[in-house]
């Protein structure tokens, strides 16, 4: 009986000892639970993450120089979808072709998004327009939708073409250039003014000579003068100012006193002859041939006369008469 009963606290021992032992091994294996289960909340979490932050981003293809067609088909391939747009100019990619897209290639999208795609128009040409014979107003009106400017390079004289009218542009009609292209052009001043010299009471060759090689047309009229002097000019027409090339100067030529006929008085009484001078308008001379043999002579013929009658002189001209 003694040794039932010392062998009792041994057993209790023993179970509370095997007791402990399933109790640790409990929370060793819960603790293992646990981190278990902490292992595959941070790898979900992680996976989450990834995803939403790049897991469903992708590469986008690159559409360049591709038709419209073609970038959609590409686009469709890759998981994307590609729209339109709109177009372009350029220099350098051939119209029709994809210029450029938004994203650029290569660039990360989501999984199924858009790509815009512009499409080239080709290179940015325009046709200049016919300038000559517009006003510089007027050019720039043409040349302003056409992204061109008109520089005013030299305005010049023109004899044909009005002030303010263009006569030249650097650039041909019907040419194609690039955008912001500028043409030259040089603008009519109109006719040239030229300085009109008066040439009354010189020599009317000297004054046609000298007016024609200013540029004038030179028109004369002739007219009797008892004061100039034949082959000179009288009075111009204009005298003075500043004229055009082609005007019209009028000069005045003198042709000299107007001639008349001297009167046949010989034959006449010297007091009769006398009288039909003077009153054909000439001066008279009486000569005595023999004064000393004769009285006054007024009842005398006249014998001769100088000039003799039908000749032209001047009005105012001495016609000599003769008698004895």
């Amino acid at each position: 009986a003694a040794g039932s009963r010392a062998g009792r606290p041994a057993d209790a021992r023993t179970r509370a000892a095997a007791g402990h032992r399933r109790t640790e091994q409990a929370r060793s294996r819960r603790g293992l639970y646990l981190f278990l289960f902490v292992l595959l909340l941070a790898i979900g979490v992680a996976t989450a993450a990834w995803w939403y932050g790049s897991g469903r981003w992708e590469s986008t293809p690159s559409l360049l120089d591709l038709t419209a067609e073609q970038a959609e088909a590409r686009a469709e391939e890759s998981g994307f979808t590609a729209v339109n747009g709109g177009e372009e100019f350029s220099e350098t990619v051939e119209a029709g072709l994809v210029l450029r897209t938004e994203p650029a290639p290569g660039e990360r999208l989501l999984g199924g998004g858009e790509i815009t795609y512009v499409l080239s128009r080709g290179p940015e040409r325009y046709e200049v327009p016919e300038l000559v014979g517009r006003t510089v107003d007027e050019a720039n009106e043409l040349a302003e939708p056409l992204s061109m400017t008109v520089r005013v390079e030299d305005e010049v004289y023109h004899d044909e073409v009005e002030a303010g009218l263009i006569l030249t542009q650097s650039v041909e009609p019907g040419e194609q250039v690039r955008r912001d292209t500028e043409i030259a052009v040089t603008v009519s001043r109109g006719p040239q003014p030229l300085e009109i010299q008066d040439f009354t009471g010189r020599s009317a060759e000297e004054a046609r000579t000298a007016l024609t090689e200013a540029g004038f047309q030179v028109t004369t009229e002739e007219q009797h003068s008892d004061d100039v002097e034949a082959g000179v000019v009288i009075s111009q027409n204009p005298a003075g100012g500043t004229g055009f090339r082609h005007d019209e100067i009028t000069i005045v030529v003198s042709l000299g006193p107007e001639l008349i006929e001297v009167p046949n008085v010989r034959g006449e009484r010297v007091e009769n002859a006398e009288r039909i001078l003077r009153e054909a308008g000439f001066e008279v001379e009486v000569v005595n041939l023999f004064p000393d043999f004769s009285d006054n002579g007024r009842g005398d013929r006249v014998q001769n006369q100088e000039p003799a009658g039908g000749e032209l002189l001047a009005p105012g001209s001495v016609v000599r008469i003769i008698h004895f």
